[in-house]
């Protein structure tokens, strides 16, 4: 059971960096995590 999708999400995006990945996919998905997502994009946290 997840409790804080947000979380899971960057988790993922650090594993996936992490094992050398250019992709990743976040499940589950909102539109609060994607606007989270592309405000970290447009500030140069994630690529």
């Amino acid at each position: 059971m997840l409790h804080d999708p947000l979380a899971n999400a960057l988790s993922s995006i650090k594993n996936a960096e992490h094992k050398g990945k250019q992709r990743c996919i976040i499940k589950p998905a909102s539109k609060l995590i994607a606007n989270i997502l592309e405000v970290l994009k447009s500030e140069g946290y994630i690529g």
